[in-house]
């Protein structure tokens, strides 16, 4: 906050803009992140509402659905901004919304020798989550980007790399790129698999 305490909250998204620089001023003053449309008039004259348009929200994590509990999340800093297909706020709940937004629907698959497997991830929340890739494994490759459509399901390719054996628990490394943590940094996630390797005969 700021010198005096009387700054608790900054404006990170106005209507359709977002300001990086008010975003690397709340995270490093830990001020509470704020959105809000700017609108004056009827939403429907600003927004194509029926093509998937909706005004920005700021997201409250409050204890109970109260005025008081509201007011106590906004100073305790527990927010997150809703902006299009963008979400933006602390690690600490941008994690919890992407592990809780996807289901891993084959959590056990099969490689034999260099060949593939498709795992199914389904996306229940109503965003789309844009996944790219972060460092690799020596088990198998995995695609670079991948695009969990909401309330989709959709197939990530696995293919191994050598004839290994045996089953092993992996992490896929990616990061949420639509997540913003920091002005400049996307939120890392990891989608857990099971790979039963078997040699190619």
């Amino acid at each position: 906050m700021d010198r005096s305490g009387w700054l608790k909250g900054l404006e990170v998204v106005n209507g359709s803009d977002y300001d990086p620089i008010v975003h690397r001023w709340s995270v490093r003053k830990r001020l509470t992140m704020l959105a809000d449309s700017d609108v004056h008039r009827p939403i429907l004259m600003d927004m194509d509402t029926a093509n998937g348009e909706h005004r920005p929200m700021t997201l409250v994590f409050a204890t109970e659905r109260t005025a008081g509990a509201i007011k106590d999340a906004l100073f305790a800093r527990r927010t997150a901004i809703y902006s299009q297909n963008l979400l933006i706020g602390d690690e600490m709940f941008l994690t919890p919304m992407f592990n809780q937004s996807i289901q891993v629907k084959t959590p056990d698959v099969a490689i034999k020798g260099k060949g593939s497997a498709m795992v199914q991830i389904h996306n229940t929340s109503s965003i789309p989550i844009e996944l790219l890739a972060q460092g690799s494994l020596k088990e198998v490759t995995l695609p670079p980007k991948l695009t969990l459509y909401a309330g989709k399901t959709v197939l990530l390719e696995l293919r191994g790399k050598t004839n290994l054996s045996g089953t092993k628990e992996l992490v896929l490394p990616y990061r949420a790129d639509n997540f913003k943590i920091t002005s400049r940094q996307a939120l890392p996630v990891g989608i857990k698999v099971k790979v039963t390797f078997s040699p190619k005969a």
